[in-house]
């Protein structure tokens, strides 16, 4: 998104409607500033949808999620724009939102605009309706070790469905660094906050932010689906990069102070 923006492609202050017209009337006062930041207010899709799809047998893709929206109108948590809430719903139609500029698919545009531009070898967005499976796709596990198996929702990409391993990730994150995936200045505006600052911590477009005392602004993001969990954490003033990724959810969640404790940062 932040790309098509550098491009000119599109406006943050864009509404959804102008490249998902057949929404709610409710959607024209969402604009995809709001769907970066976590303001928009929508209720989380995956919830709706298991009220809603009867048989969880299929899987269901984006546009399944779009048709549900535009049938049933499910009701919003919040008035755009109110507070910063956390959905997956936001990232489900800015991955639609891209498909509708660019004329491709999710999948080719992150494999054409991130994996090749990053020389990622063994990174993709998961392919569902291709159907060989990759020979290094790594499912989660349960905490009870069992491994998760693919359900209806896997279908739906934009909030998930990108697999990769730390190599890669850290290629992406030297890319990132120098300017080669976005500019400066665009970067910049990601790693604002967006929502208010509170207990030091906020929200931007993409990123989660953290103002630590001592190391500076923390640019970091946490992850979950099927037993994948991952956090991925950036300290530019010192020029470091954390990153961690499991297919495991046995043991506590990832929390950034306590990892950030176990390692002996210097402070200048």
């Amino acid at each position: 998104i932040l790309q098509l923006l550098e491009e000119k492609k599109l406006s943050l202050n864009d509404t959804i409607t102008k490249y998902l017209s057949n929404l709610p009337e409710h959607y024209h006062k969402i604009t995809i500033k709001q769907l970066l930041s976590h303001r928009s207010g929508l209720s989380p899709y995956p919830y709706y949808c298991h009220d809603m799809i009867d048989d969880k047998r299929k899987l269901i893709y984006n546009d399944t999620v779009l048709c549900i929206i535009g049938f049933h109108n499910p009701k919003p948590y919040y008035t755009p724009g109110k507070k910063y809430n956390y959905s997956n719903t936001n990232y489900m139609l800015l991955a639609s939102i891209i498909e509708n500029i660019e004329k491709e698919r999710y999948v080719d545009v992150i494999h054409k605009r991130i994996v090749q531009k990053c020389n990622m070898k063994n990174s993709f967005v998961f392919d569902v309706k291709n159907n060989k499976i990759p020979s290094n796709l790594t499912l989660g596990h349960t905490n009870r070790n069992k491994t998760f198996e693919l359900d209806y929702l896997d279908g739906v990409v934009g909030d998930k469905g990108f697999f990769s391993n730390a190599k890669d990730m850290l290629q992406f994150d030297q890319m990132l660094s120098r300017g080669k995936i976005l500019s400066d200045s665009i970067m910049n505006l990601a790693f604002t906050p967006h929502n208010k600052v509170r207990h030091n911590k906020s929200y931007g477009l993409g990123w989660r932010i953290n103002l630590h005392k001592e190391l500076g602004k923390i640019l970091y993001h946490t992850g979950w689906w099927h037993g994948n969990r991952s956090i991925y954490i950036k300290i530019p003033k010192n020029d470091y990069t954390v990153i961690i990724l499991s297919n495991s959810i046995q043991g506590s969640a990832y929390n950034l102070n306590c990892i950030l404790d176990e390692f002996n940062f210097p402070f200048t």
